[in-house]
């Protein structure tokens, strides 16, 4: 139940901006988070990725995100205690599916230029939760990128996009986003 969402049960504080987002990501099944950068997208969804985790403990949930963006998140995931350590995560690296990179985990990360590639492996056992960091680079919905985690998105429960720049040049842009 929503209602019982507890910003206290976590180590780091939140805004309320940020706990009112993370209800409503919880509420609704999905949110676009765009603002600007250093006001919490991140602590947002992970707050409400957590609460889900906490109802349903065998969920996963799958970061995506440009590859620069790896270790924020990581960084972000050991602040709020979700997990102790970066070997809790699987981190989803290089093209080759059959590479040990892969491994059951509770919390996987997977950069946009390999998503495709890693695709069985993530619609074999689809994540509960997809939150999608710098999500602009999806505003082309004719790219293979933009299909593949379209699809991931829609087998999810819990969808969170997260930009800082929706809409660059048109405002068509943010259509791809939003049917995610």
């Amino acid at each position: 139940d929503v209602q019982t969402f507890d910003e206290d049960t976590f180590v780091r504080r939140s805004y309320p901006h940020q706990v009112s987002a993370a209800r409503r990501a919880l509420t609704t099944g999905g949110l676009l988070l765009a603002d600007q950068m250093g006001l919490g997208k991140s602590q947002s969804a992970l707050l409400a990725a957590a609460f889900y985790l906490g109802q349903r403990p065998d969920a996963k949930v799958l970061i995506l995100g440009p590859l620069f963006t790896r270790s924020v998140w990581l960084a972000e995931l050991r602040r709020m205690q979700l997990i102790h350590d970066e070997s809790e995560v699987c981190v989803v690296k290089g093209k080759d599916t059959r590479s040990g990179d892969w491994f059951e985990a509770k919390w996987y990360f997977c950069h946009y230029d390999v998503v495709n590639e890693w695709f069985a492996r993530f619609r074999a056992d689809p994540p509960a939760v997809v939150i999608a960091d710098e999500a602009h680079y999806l505003r082309n919905s004719r790219t293979a990128r933009s299909r593949g985690v379209a699809i991931l998105m829609g087998s999810a429960k819990l969808r969170l996009l997260l930009t800082g720049t929706p809409i660059e040049n048109k405002p068509q842009d943010l259509h791809a986003l939003l049917s995610m």
